[in-house]
């Protein structure tokens, strides 16, 4: 139902802050201290991301990322 959807969001005033993680995750303690954690954010800061823990995605399929990007890595 879009509709709703659209209804829903047009409650919202104001988002000013989102995490998004994966549907399978299992949280092992309460979400909420994950929230806390966008009050250690430096000031002017819009996104923070979190290296991949799962072994499949630890080998980059570009290995001369670095050299081509300076210090930069693809994970």
């Amino acid at each position: 139902m879009p509709w709703l959807e659209e209804l829903e969001l047009s409650r919202v005033e104001e988002i000013t802050r989102i995490i998004q993680v994966d549907l399978d995750l299992k949280y092992k303690t309460n979400i909420r201290d994950l929230f806390d954690e966008f009050d250690n954010f430096p000031e002017g800061a819009v996104i923070g991301i979190a290296r991949e823990m799962q072994p499949v995605y630890r080998y980059s399929p570009l290995p001369d990322f670095g050299a081509q990007n300076g210090k930069s890595s693809p994970i």
